[in-house]
């Protein structure tokens, strides 16, 4: 069975075997915040979850904007943004 997801950054394991019919997948992680889904298919079978509301984390960095060159005494916009660790 491989997992897919509709988070295109997600990061998903490697395709698994089911034992007894079933098999408990770890280290499934959604890197974008959003909504997302999860299929489960074995080529012939094919599953989607509801749909899985991700949060973004706690901001633990900021990003600016480039600064090109400036005259001094003249004002100039400037963006900052906080990003989380992903």
């Amino acid at each position: 069975v491989t997992l897919t997801s509709s988070d295109s950054a997600a990061t998903l394991p490697s395709a698994q075997a089911l034992s007894s019919g079933a098999y408990t997948f770890t280290g499934v992680k959604f890197n974008t915040s959003g909504s997302f889904t999860l299929t489960a298919s074995d080529g012939t079978i094919s599953k989607t979850s509801s749909t899985v509301t991700v949060n973004p984390g706690a901001a633990t960095q900021f990003t600016l904007s480039s600064i090109s060159a400036q005259t001094a005494g003249a004002s100039f916009s400037l963006t900052v943004t906080a990003k989380d660790s992903l």
